[in-house]
C-alpha cells in the first residue's frame, strides 16, 4: 500500500480547502455511523436501525418537505503533519456494518469476526471495532482539509445536495415515509451570475439539477427554468418509497446506485461518487419557524455505500492534474500517468468490499471501496430547475469516456 506521506503529497498536488471535522455529526454515546447500537464496539453493531414494529401516534397531519445539506465530513485533518506522522491512527467513527461481517475486529465475537474479509482482495482490510465499512475515508484524510471548501460552498448557497421528505407523520416512530435525493447547482439566482445570500431559514430556494428529475412525458428532459415548487413537473429519480422513521431516526435504502456531487460546480470539479446498495440516515431535528410553523432538520447524518473501484479511477479523468497545465488525471497523457498509476495502486489496495451487496461471503473478488460522509442539513425549498455542462474529462477516446479497472 502507497504510504500515507507519498499519498497525501499526489492528492494534494491538486486539491486545496478546509475541513470542518464536527462532533456534532455523532450520536451521544456513539461516536458515529448513526445508530446509538454502534457505541456497543464489542458485538460489531454498527448498523442503522431497524424498522419499528408499529407507528406512535403523530400529529394528524402528514409532513412534506426538502432538507439542504449545509455540512459534510469525511474524515480529513486540518494538520497534514498529524496525518504523516500517524499513519496508522483510526479512521473517523463514520458509517456502518454493510457487508455483514466484522473484519478482524479485535474484540468482536468470533461468531462475527471474519479473518479474511466478505470479499477476496489482495490484502485483507480491516473493520473497525463496530465492523464499520468506510475504507474509503483513506482517500480524504490524506487530503489535508478535504471537507471545508464543499461545506464553505453549501453554506454559501453554491451548491448542495437535497433530500425531500414526504407522507411522515413527525412521531418518532413511522413506519412508512418517502425520501427522494436531488442534487443542486447553487440557490435560485445564481443562473444570472451572481452572488445570491442564504437565509437559512427554511425559505432559501434552491434550483435543481436535471439529471437527478425523471423525463417528461413525452421522454424529453426537464428544462431549465421549470418551477419545482408549484408543479408536478420535477419528479425525482431517486426515490425510497420505504423508507422508515425509527426512534427519531430517518432510514432510506434507494434501490438504484446513488450518483453523489456537490453540484456540477463544485471544487472537486462535479466528479460523482456512485454509491451502491446506499443507506441514508439521520436524527431528524424539529425547528419552529417565527411564524409557529413546523419544519425539520437533520443531524448526526451519513450516506455510505459501495463505490466500485472502477467507477472511481475512471471518474479521475475529471479532475484537473495541477503539475501539468491542460492535463488530467487519466492513464494515457504520458506527463501524467505516472502520477495516476501512483494514486492508482493506492486506491486499489484500498478495495474491501464487493460492489454489489448479493455479492458478500461469495468468494467474490473485492471491485469496490467502502465509503461513508457524514452531514446536516437545514430545512429548504426547490426553486426552478437549473443544469450546467458537465466538466471536461480527459483521456477520452472515440468509444467515450476513459474507463480503467484494479484488474
Amino acid at each position: 500500500m502507497l504510504g500515507v506521506g507519498p499519498a497525501l503529497a499526489l492528492f494534494s498536488a491538486y486539491w486545496q480547502g478546509c475541513n470542518i471535522y464536527d462532533s456534532s455529526l455523532l450520536l451521544p454515546g456513539d461516536g458515529g455511523g448513526g445508530s446509538g447500537d454502534a457505541a456497543d464496539e464489542s458485538s460489531c453493531l454498527a448498523k442503522w436501525p431497524p424498522p419499528p414494529a408499529q407507528d406512535d401516534p403523530g400529529s394528524g397531519t402528514e409532513y412534506s418537505g426538502f432538507v439542504a445539506m449545509q455540512t459534510v465530513d469525511v474524515g480529513g485533518s486540518a494538520d497534514a503533519a498529524v496525518i504523516v506522522s500517524d499513519a496508522t491512527a483510526p479512521l473517523p467513527p463514520i458509517g456502518f456494518d454493510l457487508d455483514n461481517d466484522c473484519t478482524c475486529c479485535t474484540t468482536a465475537p468470533r461468531s462475527v469476526c471474519q479473518t479474511g474479509g466478505s470479499c477476496i482482495g489482495s490484502s485483507v482490510i480491516c473493520d473497525d471495532n463496530a465492523g464499520r465499512d468506510h475504507i474509503a475515508l483513506n482517500i480524504f484524510r490524506v487530503l489535508p482539509n478535504a471537507s471545508a471548501a464543499a461545506n464553505a460552498g453549501m453554506q454559501a448557497g453554491e451548491f448542495s445536495i437535497i433530500l425531500q421528505i414526504s407522507g411522515y407523520s413527525g412521531a418518532l416512530n413511522d413506519t412508512n415515509v418517502t425520501v427522494a435525493l436531488y442534487v443542486s447547482n447553487g440557490l435560485v439566482g445564481v443562473q444570472d451570475g451572481g452572488t445570491v445570500t442564504p437565509r437559512h431559514d427554511g425559505t432559501d430556494l434552491w434550483t435543481v439539477d436535471t439529471h437527478y428529475l425523471a423525463t417528461t412525458q413525452r421522454g424529453e428532459t426537464v428544462p431549465d427554468g421549470t418551477q419545482c415548487n408549484s408543479t408536478t413537473a420535477c419528479q425525482p429519480i431517486y426515490v425510497d418509497d420505504g423508507a422508515y422513521v425509527a426512534n427519531g431516526v430517518l432510514v432510506s435504502r434507494p434501490s438504484a446506485t446513488l450518483p453523489l456531487t456537490f453540484g456540477y460546480r463544485a471544487n472537486i470539479g462535479g466528479a460523482l461518487m456512485k454509491l451502491n446498495d446506499a443507506v441514508i440516515s439521520g436524527t431528524l431535528q424539529p425547528l419552529q419557524t417565527a411564524g409557529g410553523q413546523k419544519l425539520w432538520g437533520i443531524t448526526n447524518g451519513s450516506i455510505s455505500g459501495r463505490w466500485e473501484s472502477a467507477q472511481l479511477l475512471s471518474n479521475l479523468a475529471t479532475l484537473p492534474n495541477a503539475n501539468v497545465d491542460g492535463s488530467y488525471l487519466c492513464g494515457t497523457d504520458p506527463q501524467a500517468a505516472s502520477l495516476y498509476q501512483a494514486i492508482k495502486t493506492y486506491v486499489c489496495s484500498l478495495q474491501d468490499i464487493a460492489r454489489v451487496q448479493s455479492s458478500d461471503n461469495t468468494m467474490a473478488k473485492c471491485d469496490a471501496l467502502s465509503m461513508s460522509l457524514g452531514f446536516t442539513a437545514e430545512p429548504a425549498q426547490l426553486g426552478t430547475v437549473y443544469s450546467v455542462s458537465p466538466p471536461p474529462s480527459g483521456c477520452q477516446t472515440e468509444a467515450g469516456l476513459w474507463l480503467d479497472t484494479c484488474q
